[in-house]
This record gives C-alpha cells, structure tokens and sequence, in this order.
C-alpha cells in the first residue's frame, strides 16, 4: 500500500510527517493484533516511532504502558532475545532502522511500514519482504516523504510496480604492492 500523507497547509505544498503516519498506523495494526515490522532512516526515529506509538497505546489500553523502551546499541544478546520474543509472539512489532541492524529474519510476520522510499526499488522490497513469508497474506505500507523521488511513487505507483530491481554493479579493484 502507498501511503501519502495528507497535506496539512492551504498553499498544498507540505504534509504530515512520514514519521508521524507510521506511528499511527504502527500503533493501529499493534491495537489489532498485527505482528509488524516498522523500518525508520536513523536510530533517532526509531526511538522517537517507538516513543510515540507506546504513548498512543498506552492512552488506548492500559496493557501497552508496560512495554520496554528501546535503547540506542543493543548488544548482541539483546537483539537475540527481541529476536526470539518476535519469533515467539510475546513482542507484536519492533522499529528497526533501514539497515535491520536488529538482524532479524522472522517469517511470520503480518506486515510492515517503510517510513519513507529506501532509494532503490530492491530495498523496497527487500524490507517489504520481511512480512508474508509463511502461507498467510502480509500487508506492506510504503509512506511517502515530502520529496520529489517519494512523492513522485506516490502519483505513479504504477512506474514503482512495472520496474524490474535496479542493475547491481560490481568492480574489481586490483591491488598493487
């Protein structure tokens, strides 16, 4: 699904925050139940997402105030264990950035939201992907920023789906002693 946000000034030049969207919607598919994978740009989202939607929850019913707050690096073992507890179903989502620095490889996962375009199309589906891989249907949300490359997917979304992934260049670099 491509989700633009809705504009919030008259002279519809700018709109809500890509950052804000997928917190909302984060915090909806959380409410339903919904095992979700949320991809953010830097790690500094990924604590403001997280942030947000446990607040959101949390005005919304008394079970999310208890969730455990995210911390900048996590040390091998932690990622492990948010692993193992996604894998398992005590967690129902994680925010991760774009680099998955998490290294999770889960495949029961229901959905997923990209906080903006990753730059390629095969990043896109690469993090899309990290939903729907066992036998039941997965959602994906792509929100769209305010720039030209996101805002352009979001009018042609068919230019997005008609392309193939991009061409993969390798070089090899000779070394001299």
């Amino acid at each position: 699904m491509f989700w633009n946000p809705p504009l919030i000034d008259d002279g519809k030049t700018a709109r809500r925050s890509a950052n804000s969207e997928a917190t909302n919607v984060f915090a909806e598919l959380l409410e339903q139940n919904i095992r979700t994978l949320t991809f953010a740009n830097t790690r500094r989202l990924t604590e403001l997402i997280y942030t947000y939607t446990r607040t959101n929850l949390g005005r919304l019913n008394r079970r999310w105030r208890n969730a455990s707050s995210p911390t900048a690096r996590l040390l091998a073992e932690d990622r492990r264990q948010i692993e193992r507890d996604l894998f398992s179903g005590k967690l129902l989502g994680v925010v991760a950035t774009n680099a998955l620095e998490l290294g999770i490889d889960i495949g029961d996962l229901d959905a997923t939201i990209l906080t903006g375009y990753p730059g390629s199309i095969a990043s896109t589906w690469q993090q899309a992907g990290r939903s729907g891989r066992g036998k039941q249907q997965s959602l994906s949300f792509l929100i769209g920023r305010d720039g030209p490359l996101d805002q352009y997917f979001m009018r042609h979304p068919d230019f997005f789906f008609q392309k193939n992934f991009e061409n993969a260049l390798v070089t090899r670099k000779t070394r001299i002693f």
